[in-house]
């Protein structure tokens, strides 16, 4: 790493080798992502979601308990806001015996769907966020991510018309057997388009590399990694 990307972006502490980086894959379209997610079944997970219904139904009263429970598809719906700010905030209370049973049940599904290889998962962020994860790696620490971290398979998630401002592409190198979930069409998720991979709550994203531009999209890309 030369003088002026140690002045600009800190030093790197948690660098990764070309020969450790060559073993994380990567996928050139969705074709290739349909393909190992089936391959590797990660489209599979109503039936382990639904042996917990049973089980998280008392945090929720007959009233407000909307049997069967689909919490991926309330967390990608009108939930996600509620969930991730009570997180970011540190205030579970805050929210609805319903929302709070969703969260655990979202979480619990998290933990049994372990990343099966070494992978690739890229997240669009804004200009504070950007300087956030710089200001940290200056002071050699990583940055906190206190809600539910939200990835996609496909490195084409920038141009989605929702991230098409956005200046900066995390590129998070994702080690075997980290606790992720698909979000795909087994939950009936209209945003399977997306190639989403969810991580659980309270992650911390390291830079690995120094960030460079990429002219293929027109962004930043920043290499890192995720760590619990």
């Amino acid at each position: 790493m030369n003088k002026k990307n140690i002045y600009n972006y800190g030093d790197i502490f948690f660098n990764l080798s070309p020969e450790e980086k060559k073993k994380f894959i990567s996928f050139d379209n969705n074709l290739e992502i349909n393909k190992w997610i089936e391959n590797n079944k990660l489209d599979y997970i109503v039936k382990q979601q639904s042996n917990n219904l049973d089980r998280l139904a008392k945090y929720c009263s007959k009233s407000d308990w909307d049997f069967p429970l689909n919490s991926i598809k309330a967390y990608k719906g009108t939930y996600f806001k509620a969930i991730n700010d009570a997180l970011e905030a540190n205030d579970l209370n805050s929210l609805s015996n319903q929302k709070y049973a969703h969260l655990l049940l979202l979480m619990n599904s998290i933990i049994y769907s372990q990343i099966p290889e070494d992978v690739i998962v890229y997240r669009s962020i804004k200009d504070d966020e950007f300087f956030t994860i710089i200001n940290n790696n200056k002071k050699g620490v990583g940055t906190k991510h206190k809600g539910f971290l939200s990835t996609s398979l496909s490195k084409n998630i920038v141009k989605s018309k929702e991230f098409s401002d956005r200046k900066y592409l995390l590129k998070i190198y994702v080690k075997k057997n980290t606790c992720g979930l698909y979000m795909g069409k087994s939950v009936n998720c209209n945003l399977e388009r997306e190639k989403e991979m969810l991580f659980l709550p309270n992650s911390y994203i390291y830079l690995i590399d120094s960030p460079f531009y990429d002219n293929s999209i027109n962004k930043t890309i920043v290499p890192c990694t995720l760590m619990y």
